[in-house]
């Protein structure tokens, strides 16, 4: 009888299922701590039977050490046992949590977009529209001229009297396009020397030619705290990070232009003209401020009107004498007040140049602004 129970009893120890358990990290030495203890639980159930078959007998009466031996290898048992069940039951809670998080995170991935940390830690393969813009005009530099006279003060007339005086076929110029505005003539050749020959043409002494002079890039550098100095700031900015350029050097080829973000808060997003030299060191870097770490990026933003909802200019600066709607574009109102909400939204810069355009993303108006700036910004080669 005692040999059935003790078989029986290692029946049932051993069909604990430690393969159901996640077998990783601390949990995985817990389960192995467990199977220790089983083991050496076992051992003392052995051991204990023994003492029973051995002293417990019809032919023997149990002497007081006896009673004690028992009792006391019952008790230790019974404790070992209940700690390897308790142990059993938190593995179970410990798997079945890790289970859990495991189909949530499963599920987070598929259904949520990725957190911004996320995002910033993987590589970047793809670049932005914009750094897709900068990139072309890198590598494709416009070559401008513009033509201006003190004798002729219309764009129009400056190009009869140039197209009289240039003659592309003889002089071997090549020309892409021409255009006008109220005052001057655009030409834009297809290299630099084609423009250098109409300057040096003798007889275009009476007219002024000028090369376009490009903007400086801006940049955006985020979280600059609030609490110091600008000038502080930059000089912790051109120690931290760029101490092989002089003092007047980098004064010269860094100027901050304004502030934007939210007011009253601890940090703001400082943009800053840079030199197209220094903006290739900062693109795509971090920049060390103090005791904080910022990222930068390229500011180019098209203005917007807020009065007359067009593009290009700010409402300081507005030729508009009412507001216009900035939902269904038509002047008298604003658009708290408009009466055609149920209405799709208009694109009031494409309407204003004759364009379709969704409303949205990829605004043509936009497109075309965006590609102008980048176009009058020297990036450098």
């Amino acid at each position: 009888m005692p040999d059935e129970m003790s078989q029986s009893q290692r029946s049932n120890s051993s069909n604990i299922d430690s393969r159901s358990l996640v077998r990783r990290g601390s949990v995985a030495s817990e389960v192995d701590m467990c199977t220790s203890k089983r083991d050496k639980t076992m051992s003392r159930f052995v051991e204990m039977m023994n003492f029973i078959n051995n002293e417990m007998t019809s032919s023997k009466r149990l002497a007081k050490a006896g009673r004690e031996g028992l009792i006391e290898r019952v008790q230790e048992w019974g404790l070992e046992q209940a700690n390897l069940e308790g142990r059993i039951q938190a593995l179970k809670e410990e798997n079945e949590r890790l289970r859990h998080e495991l189909k949530q995170a499963e599920q987070k991935q598929v259904s949520m977009p990725m957190s911004y940390a996320t995002v910033a830690s993987k590589p970047i393969n793809k670049l932005s529209e914009k750094e897709k813009i900068i990139e072309k005009s890198r590598r494709q530099p416009e070559h401008t001229l513009f033509i201006t006279s003190e004798k002729f003060t219309n764009g129009k007339k400056v190009q009869d009297e140039v197209t009289k005086i240039l003659d592309p076929r003889t002089q071997i110029l090549k020309i892409n396009k021409m255009r006008t505005t109220a005052k001057a003539l655009i030409i834009e050749a297809s290299s630099k020397e084609d423009l250098e020959k109409i300057m040096s043409n003798p007889k275009m002494k009476d007219f002024k030619c000028e090369l376009p002079k490009k903007k400086r890039p801006l940049m955006i550098i985020y979280d600059v705290t609030t609490n110091k100095p600008d000038d502080e700031i930059v000089e912790d900015i051109r120690t931290q990070n760029f101490e092989d350029i002089s003092e007047e050097e980098f004064k010269n080829e860094f100027k901050v232009r304004f502030k934007t973000g939210p007011k009253g808060k601890s940090t703001c997003n400082l943009v800053v003209e840079v030199s197209p030299q220094l903006r290739k060191k900062m693109s795509g870097k971090k920049l060390y401020i103090g005791f904080t770490s910022v990222n930068t990026k390229d500011y180019i933003v098209v203005p917007k009107c807020l009065k007359c909802q067009d593009l290009g200019h700010i409402g300081k600066y507005c030729a508009k004498t009412e507001n216009i709607c900035s939902h269904c574009g038509e002047s008298g109102h604003i658009k708290k007040d408009c009466q055609k909400k149920q209405d799709p939204s208009v694109c009031i810069p494409c309407k204003n140049r004759g364009k379709t355009c969704k409303n949205g993303s990829d605004c043509q108006t936009h497109r075309m602004l965006l590609d102008r700036m980048i176009q009058k910004t020297d990036y450098g080669q």
